[in-house]
Formats: structure tokens, C-alpha cells, sequence
């Protein structure tokens, strides 16, 4: 969690009713929250405001996971952080994002094999003319 949804959720949660299960997110009774009451009072409302287009809530977490591999995040992370019991679920659902993870890796792996410099020919066994 990033130290601003921590932050944000402290924040929330002094002003947040008490019930018995202790439940951030609750309805003023305290209790669990309605799903479908949710959305339809809460979250469909607050896109609104916000001028976005309407999406499904479950859209929120294939955001997230686009996210996370936006920032190059492990693959395993990702896995973990979705609940997936396989890793290949993870991929075939979101591999689709990563076809341009192949660009640079030339680059990168002469970076990785050689150091920061250009290598040079006769360093790989190339004779210069």
C-alpha cells in the first residue's frame, strides 16, 4: 500500500462509523456495505462528478493490475497482489499488455553483459578492420 492511500484510509477511518466487525468501509450503521447499493449511490455518482465514463467496479482492478505492469513490476508481485493461483493466469490475462517489453532488450543486455560502456570489438572477439 503507498504511504498516500495510508495516509488517506487513517484519515477516513477517524470519521468512519464503529461497528461491531470494525469495518472500514461500512454503512453508517457500521455494518457491511451493499454491493449493488454501493454502486449505484456511491460509486456511479462519484464518477459523475469526477467527468469520467462509466465503468464496471470491477474494472478498477484491471487498472491496477495495468498499473503495476506499467511500472515494471514482478510478474509474481502482480500475481500475488490479484490473488491468482497461477501465474499463468495472470499472463493470459494480462500478457496482451506487455508486448513491447521486448524493445531495448538488446540494449539492456549488453548493458548487463558488458557494463555501462559500448563494448568494444576486439572485446567480444570481433576483429576491427
Amino acid at each position: 500500500m503507498s504511504s498516500e492511500l495510508k495516509k488517506a484510509l487513517e484519515i477516513y477511518r477517524m470519521t468512519a462509523p464503529v461497528g461491531k466487525d470494525d469495518l472500514v468501509f461500512c454503512n453508517k450503521e457500521g455494518n457491511p456495505v451493499d454491493p449493488s447499493h454501493f454502486i449505484q449511490r456511491e460509486f456511479e455518482p462519484a464518477l459523475t462528478r469526477a467527468g469520467l465514463r462509466r465503468i464496471r467496479f470491477h474494472d478498477l482492478r484491471h487498472t491496477y493490475a495495468t498499473l503495476l505492469i506499467a511500472q515494471n513490476e514482478n510478474i509474481k508481485f502482480i500475481q500475488s497482489q490479484l490473488g491468482h493461483a497461477s501465474i499463468t493466469t495472470t499472463i493470459d490475462r494480462y500478457g496482451h499488455i506487455l508486448p513491447n517489453a521486448h524493445h531495448g532488450f538488446g540494449d539492456r543486455l549488453d548493458k548487463q553483459i558488458f557494463g555501462a560502456t559500448e563494448a568494444l570489438p576486439e572485446q567480444i572477439g570481433v576483429a576491427s578492420a
